[in-house]
């Protein structure tokens, strides 16, 4: 019996647990280049209402017109001019856009119902990005002359 409990003892003292330790490295690198930029508004931003060639027909129309925002300002693809209420009843509002190499935009003046003014607005749009409203802003008038309506850009 004595040699069972020297042979269980033996065996009890090789079966015992060593430590282990794990440990890992990994290589690899990224690398990249970031870029800022800015959306620019346009620039020189000016109306006038005359008579002007629209979609093929001679029609009279504003005609808003503006610069290409400086070099340094991403190019953008698109530019709108937004109308807002500025006093009256129910003068011109909405936006109106036009492709980013544009220099100007027709607005019929048949499309302008109401009388009183509205402030126009232009800014600049790349994608989802856009830019602060220029700081040129116009005043499109609508008066109503005996049976007729007269806009006025200034």
């Amino acid at each position: 019996m004595a040699a069972l409990v020297l042979g269980a003892a033996l065996t009890a003292t090789l079966v015992t647990a060593t430590p282990a330790s794990a440990s890992w490295s990994d290589p690899e690198h990224a690398g990249g280049t970031v870029a800022a930029g800015r959306v620019l508004p346009p620039g020189g931003f000016t109306c006038t209402v005359g008579n002007f060639l629209v979609g093929g027909l001679l029609q009279q129309a504003i005609r808003f017109s503006w610069t290409a925002p400086p070099a340094t300002s991403l190019k953008p693809n698109r530019f709108s001019v937004t109308l807002s209420y500025a006093g009256g009843l129910n003068p011109p509002t909405g936006t109106y856009s036009a492709s980013g190499t544009a220099t100007e935009l027709f607005v019929p003046t048949n499309t302008v119902i109401g009388i009183g003014s509205s402030t126009a607005r232009i800014s600049s749009h790349l994608g989802t990005w856009s830019s602060s409203p220029a700081a040129q802003t116009r005043t499109v008038s609508v008066t109503n002359v005996l049976l007729g309506v007269l806009v006025d850009c200034s």
